[in-house]
């Protein structure tokens, strides 16, 4: 495929994702596919997928209606949100619950670490949606042991098209 191609499919892919936002009531804000600075303290533990770096170049904000789910973007990455989780407080959580085991907190450390978490949901209880870095499959996890997930997408895009057509439900 050639790299105009390739650009329309990406467009097409969040054209389609901020249709469906806008039309169930999300906060919705869209950039046009800018430049993307991110912490180094990200970009030094993740090698960030082609394809999620295309939505944070264009996708400013994403929340739901009722403010208990929200995708991360590029400011809650920098940690320059107003958003009252961060995107690694769960893999905190899940440490401070370890009691000081230094074998249980690294091996949490190692799941986060393979882990991006994209997603938080704080409604009814803790869940999330993160990317596996190694296999770019698109992973589930909730309370009270995040690190115990289920694969509930091949891959970023793969997941926006369950969510738009509501085979995921946010």
């Amino acid at each position: 495929m050639d790299e105009q191609r390739i650009g329309r499919v990406y467009e097409e892919h969040i054209s389609n994702f901020t249709n469906w936002a806008e039309k169930n009531s999300w906060k919705i804000i869209v950039k046009k596919n800018e430049n993307l600075n991110l912490s180094s303290k990200l970009l030094q533990r993740y090698d960030i997928p082609f394809e999620y770096e295309i939505f944070l170049k264009n996708i400013e904000t994403c929340v739901n209606k009722d403010d208990t789910l929200w995708f991360f973007c590029a400011d809650d990455y920098n940690e320059t949100s107003e958003e009252a989780f961060k995107w690694f407080d769960f893999e905190e959580i899940s440490i401070e619950a370890t009691e000081n085991n230094t074998v249980l907190s690294n091996k949490i450390k190692n799941y986060w670490s393979d882990h991006l978490p994209i997603i938080f949901k704080v409604k009814d209880r803790y869940e999330y949606y993160a990317i596996n870095i190694k296999t770019k499959e698109i992973v589930y996890g909730c309370e009270p042991e995040f690190e115990e997930c289920k694969v509930v997408a091949n891959d970023f895009w793969d997941f926006l098209k369950k969510v738009i057509t509501n085979s995921i439900a946010l």
